[in-house]
């Protein structure tokens, strides 16, 4: 492996065990390609960590180990057990995210497991290089499987790297089934979003389940409907499904039939969440609990002033459709908006909308998203519970 020397410096964040190394730490750059592995080396020459490169990245360098090892089946096969024996002390059903990233020491690579199906993303140049072990490893743990590398991920264009999704065997066509808090889901990697599912609500879904009882529940930007499905197995009185794709509600109408939950207590809207929730402030029936989980608006950090407008319209509209003594479950998925700029979201929203309310809980990310506490942009899922007061 080749050797990369750090600037004076340079190596104090790496010794917290921070995985990333920007391109302006590091001396002679452009003497590296792209995803090769290297030995990273402070300016008196101590080793330091061993990592990827990518010397045209801003994060040219993410570090994979902090031993002088080397990066080959094993080395994945002893990660990737690891993070299963992670996730096997909160799961007792294989559907979890089984690798995260930075959080799992394995920067780049998503793996999410449904069962024997696992879906995984490689977002990096070095990771991409590195599938040649990620495959074998995952069969030599778990046996024969299906595999879908759904790289279609816009971070893969920061890389250099083309949008691609790839599945084996070929005759696999992408169904995923879930099993999430006794509930059944059944969606498509190939035509669903990211993996194809979010993990990292399930805690919050199960949260709403037990506030449901009898309740009228109002599931906004659905998807394929987790949350209204937890509410209808709490008990809802009522749930309203809302997005803007055809093809999410109607994966909804599948699950509601797979879970054999009553069709007639729910109600379809496919339409503009915006929209929506305009019409809804004029409506006489508001619901007793509005979930609002929209997709990221802040993809970038050029984006956040922008994407700050959008969630603060956004929860204006909630505030408006909402009622004197209703729950809100509120979400942001943008890693650059943290908790308190998103309370800060919050107030404006609440300001414009001239609505008064209290804060219940804060919420974040589930168990198998963990968070290293180096890496603070592990951590990106934040929301609160809201409860309306009268004016």
């Amino acid at each position: 492996m080749k050797k990369v020397y750090l600037k004076k410096g340079c190596d104090k964040r790496i010794k917290k065990g921070y995985l990333w190394i920007f391109s302006n730490e590091i001396e002679h750059i452009k003497d590296f390609n792209k995803g090769e592995i290297v030995c990273i080396y402070n300016n008196k020459g101590t080793y330091c960590a061993t990592g990827y490169i990518n010397p045209y990245s801003l994060i040219a360098i993410r570090i994979l180990s902090f031993e002088n090892i080397d990066i080959d089946l094993d080395f994945f096969i002893n990660k990737i057990e690891a993070a299963l024996e992670l996730r096997n002390k909160f799961y007792n059903e294989p559907y979890y995210r089984l690798v995260y990233s930075e959080s799992d020491l394995l920067p780049g690579l998503i793996i999410d497991r449904f069962d024997n199906n696992f879906v995984l993303q490689t977002n990096t140049y070095g990771m991409e290089l590195l599938k040649k072990y990620i495959e074998p490893a995952l069969i030599k743990i778990f046996g024969q499987i299906n595999i879908i590398y759904k790289n279609d991920s816009d971070s893969r264009k920061l890389e250099d790297l083309e949008l691609t999704v790839e599945w084996k065997p070929k005759s696999y066509d992408g169904t995923l089934d879930i099993i999430e808090n006794n509930i059944k889901m059944r969606i498509n990697a190939l035509r669903g979003q990211k993996t194809g599912y979010f993990y990292d609500q399930r805690n919050n879904h199960l949260l709403l389940s037990h506030l449901s009882k009898d309740k009228y529940v109002v599931d906004t930007f659905c998807y394929i409907g987790s949350f209204g499905l937890n509410a209808l197995k709490g008990g809802a009185a009522r749930v309203d499904f809302v997005d803007s794709s055809t093809f999410a509600i109607n994966v909804v109408k599948e699950n509601l039939v797979l879970n054999n939950f009553t069709l007639s207590k729910c109600n379809f809207i496919n339409e503009d969440v915006l929209s929506f929730l305009k019409r809804s402030k004029e409506s006489e029936l508001k619901p007793d609990i509005l979930i609002v989980d929209p997709p990221a608006f802040v993809k970038s950090k050029k984006l956040l002033a922008e994407g700050l407008k959008g969630y603060i319209n956004l929860n204006k509209w909630a505030f408006l459709a909402a009622k004197y003594s209703s729950l809100i479950f509120t979400f942001s998925c943008s890693y650059h908006v943290n908790q308190e700029l998103f309370k800060y979201i919050i107030e404006m929203a609440a300001l414009a909308a001239k609505k008064r309310y209290t804060i219940i809980t804060e919420l974040q990310q589930a168990y198998d998203h963990p968070i290293h506490p180096q890496m603070l942009e592990t951590k990106y899922l934040k929301g609160y519970i809201l409860y309306i007061n009268e004016n």
